[in-house]
């Protein structure tokens, strides 16, 4: 079971930025739906890399409560994604920024724009990545 967590890909969306793609899997709508809201809370007119306060703002737009959590760019001893998989609480959802790209991860699963169907943690090729940002989500929409 991957507890839900996929990525809603729709026709009109072509290529899946990975931002979109994790808003797409946690809030269960459709990546373009995804893309939308981004751009809006982001006032630029395509899609591309989605900063962390665009992510944040884009979840706030939905109403979502969330705890955003930053580390220290300069500091070499951001925790690799493998050591930060122990310290959270599994049965959430958690946006995760790791060297710039956004992977969504909840329990056991993990899922972005290039696998976008959940697929084991202890199979994620970015375990060894070092975690930028998180973003723990309050209320979860399973």
């Amino acid at each position: 079971m991957n507890n839900g967590l996929k990525v809603r890909a729709d026709q009109s969306s072509g290529h899946v930025w990975c931002g979109p793609a994790v808003l797409s899997a946690a809030l269960q709508i459709t990546t373009s739906e995804a893309e939308k809201i981004i751009l809006l809370c982001s006032l630029r007119k395509y899609m591309k890399a989605v900063t962390y306060a665009e992510m944040c703002h884009a979840l706030a737009s939905q109403g979502v409560r969330f705890f955003p959590e930053t580390f220290d760019r300069e500091n070499v001893n951001c925790p690799q994604l493998s050591d930060w998989l122990e310290t959270r609480e599994k049965d959430l959802t958690y946006l995760v920024c790791i060297t710039g790209h956004w992977i969504a991860v909840r329990g056991n699963h993990w899922v972005c724009n290039m696998n976008r169907e959940a697929r084991l943690l202890e199979k994620c090729p970015y375990l060894e990545a070092r975690v930028r940002f998180t973003i723990q989500l309050l209320e979860d929409r399973k």
